[in-house]
């Protein structure tokens, strides 16, 4: 085995299986220098999950509160609250598409 296939094999196995099942990734939102939200990201085909971390001002997520996506299925869930919000992909991919549309 060369040395660039021993290096692959080690980085292969001793990486997470987070990074072997898709992409997970830190989002931080800034306005004008401020921090507003950290949120951490994992993504594996049509499965997501979007998890906030810090948000001060948002009601719609608080930090601890986390969203996911699945069959074509989004679930907002809240365990502060014991609460969670089931929306319709389908209409709010349409949202989309019509705000991609709006002239302004």
């Amino acid at each position: 085995m060369t040395s660039k296939g021993v290096l692959v094999a080690v980085v292969f196995l001793g990486s997470s299986p987070a990074i072997l099942a898709g992409v997970t990734f830190t989002q931080i939102t800034t306005i004008d220098g401020k921090r507003t939200a950290v949120t951490k990201v994992s993504a594996d085909g049509g499965n997501a999950k979007m998890e906030m971390v810090e948000s001060p001002d948002n009601p719609f997520m608080p930090p601890g509160s986390y969203m996911l996506v699945a069959n074509e299925e989004m679930l907002l869930v809240n365990p502060a609250a014991r609460s969670y919000a089931r929306f319709d992909a389908s209409v709010l991919e349409g949202l989309g598409e019509m705000a991609g549309q709006m002239e302004i």
